[in-house]
């Protein structure tokens, strides 16, 4: 919900201000799509705590660097995509945490 309000502050509430802001999260969902579909082959041979772990680290890193470097449409929208980015990396990496944890049988 703070990222409508950020963007509404960062972007005008005009229409070109609505379009510009709608495709930063087009684009930020596309890429966040594509690193979790290319995660696929990677995690067969990760474990995917390491893998989560890292995802979390980078997602506080990214949280911490929009906090401090947003200030104008362009970091914003880099700052975007990149945490999201980072958070389809720790999707994809814990999202194998269930069959490595549950017993093979099962």
């Amino acid at each position: 919900a703070i990222l409508i309000f950020f963007g509404r502050k960062i972007y005008s509430d005009d229409e070109a201000g609505l379009e510009r802001y709608g495709s930063v999260m087009g684009w930020k969902d596309l890429i966040c799509i594509g690193i979790y579909m290319l995660l696929v082959p990677v995690m067969t041979r990760l474990h995917p705590l390491r893998a989560g772990v890292v995802g979390y680290i980078l997602m506080t890193v990214a949280a911490l660097a929009g906090m401090l470097l947003i200030h104008d449409e362009v970091t914003f929208r880099w700052i975007v995509i990149i945490t999201f980015a980072t958070v389809g990396l720790y999707l994809g990496g814990t999202g194998a945490i269930g069959p490595r944890l549950l017993p093979k049988e099962k």
